[in-house]
């Protein structure tokens, strides 16, 4: 009997114990926006905007190959003309770099944008975040996350 608490007792650690990337992610508007209104230093009229930017991309990490679709959307910000986004698909590839309990370091490959790297952190199985614009002077100031939730 013994044996078995200590057995669920440690269940969900080893459950997640080590984050697997492989998979189909979605964008999470909703978590990402409660996340970045609270500690975020984004204005007004960046808050609008990001609102309806996030919660339109799809990744899928499948054996090597990274997968990125955006869908077609339209973005209209504070004082500003609406901005028709076209739905659109990049294939890259991508290699681990090295991963703990919570995180995993990425190098991607794309031909839009070469290589890069990403740090994706995992708060669990179906649900991770990545900074938005980690490698851009423009954004990474402003502390903004974009979180995926495993659909597949």
């Amino acid at each position: 009997m013994g044996k078995l608490i200590l057995i669920l007792f440690f269940i969900p650690v080893i459950a997640f114990s080590s984050p697997l990337l492989e998979g189909v992610w979605e964008s999470d508007v909703k978590t990402s926006m409660e996340f970045n209104i609270a500690n975020s230093k984004m204005s007004d009229k960046q808050t609008v905007f990001l609102k309806q930017f996030l919660g339109n991309l799809k990744l899928t990490f499948d054996k090597g190959k990274a997968i990125s679709y955006l869908r077609e959307f339209d973005i209209k910000p504070l004082n500003s003309k609406k901005t028709h986004f076209e739905s659109s698909k990049e294939i890259g590839t991508y290699k681990i770099l090295g991963k703990d309990k919570s995180k995993i370091a990425v190098e991607l490959n794309s031909p839009s944008l070469g290589k890069s790297l990403s740090m994706y952190s995992f708060e669990s199985n179906n649900l991770m975040w990545v900074y938005v614009g980690e490698s851009s002077k423009m954004f990474s100031y402003l502390h903004i996350r974009e979180y995926f939730k495993r659909i597949k």
